[in-house]
């Protein structure tokens, strides 16, 4: 509806925009699983002295294998009949992301968990989110819960093979998680002190307060101020040109070169703020480091 409506440039423009937006979505999510493994599985139990430069290799191949499983999952999905892709997305999220929140969140609260206890909870609660999404992908599968989970909230004669409702999956998945992780304190006072230890010495780094004198506030950011606006003014300038060079026919030519200076102009005003804090904190440090200079003169003379 809106390629029809839209003039031919902010159509593509849209169209642009929501390629972009996908595509960054996919390389974070795709990066953080590729951190994830490489960190926290693959230097942690299968190779605790890997080199910088193995992991460096080895997160490059966990990032391949992960796009090529998102584009194999995209291939198989896109062929649904029976739902769209926004439902699907939901009940994938659904599926991994309930598991996942649940131990990132009571980690904070109960601290008297064994190690496992993450691990545990994110797999039964996969396993148990993705029998309860079961007749959303796999309806073939003769297993059918749905009855009695409908009842544990209070709804009666739900029909089996019929999916349940998405609000009665994930507050069923984020149930059984939440009671797992709990249920694991039980054991532990059978942990080793060896792993007390390393979790006292966990959250004692985790509730160290920062220290603001060995940090670097602010300067990153104002680099990062820079950068945007001169991406922002690049783009800006290339939509000015193609909206008065290339289209020249109708109203939208006028509309996104328009739009292209208003881009421009915020990129302008992104790299100007940049630029002036990144000369008042270069002011603002130069005073600091001349008197460290003149006493290291006068102790050497």
């Amino acid at each position: 509806m809106g390629l029809s409506l839209l003039p031919h440039g902010l159509a593509g423009l849209l169209l642009m925009n929501i390629f972009g937006a996908t595509l960054s979505t996919l390389d974070g999510a795709m990066n953080q699983m590729s951190g994830v493994f490489t960190l926290n599985i693959y230097r942690a139990w299968i190779r605790p002295r890997a080199s910088e430069r193995e992991l460096f290799v080895v997160a490059h191949v966990f990032s391949v294998l992960f796009g090529l499983i998102v584009v194999a999952m995209a291939l198989v999905l896109s062929g649904s009949e029976r739902h769209g892709l926004l439902e699907i997305n939901l009940n994938l999220q659904s599926i991994m992301a309930v598991p996942m929140l649940v131990p990132f969140v009571l980690i904070f609260f109960l601290r008297r968990t064994p190690w496992w206890s993450a691990v545990v909870t994110l797999g039964l609660g996969i396993l148990f989110s993705a029998t309860l999404n079961k007749n959303v992908f796999w309806p073939q599968l003769p297993f059918h819960p749905e009855p009695v989970i409908a009842s544990w909230f209070g709804v009666a004669g739900w029909p089996a093979g019929q999916p349940l409702p998405f609000a009665i999956r994930v507050f069923a998945t984020l149930g059984a998680c939440v009671a797992v992780f709990t249920a694991s304190r039980l054991l532990w006072s059978r942990t080793p002190a060896a792993e007390r230890e390393r979790t006292a010495a966990f959250y004692t780094t985790m509730e160290r307060p920062i220290d603001l004198q060995q940090e670097t506030p602010g300067g990153e950011d104002y680099r990062q101020f820079l950068i945007s606006g001169t991406l922002l003014g690049v783009s800006g300038v290339g939509l000015i040109v193609i909206g008065l060079l290339i289209v020249r026919t109708d109203a939208s030519a006028w509309i996104t070169a328009g739009f292209g200076a208003v881009v421009a102009g915020i990129g302008a005003g992104l790299f100007r703020f940049g630029r002036t804090r990144n000369r008042l904190a270069a002011s603002v440090s130069a005073p600091l480091a001349t008197p460290s200079c003149a006493s290291s003169s006068r102790s050497s003379s």
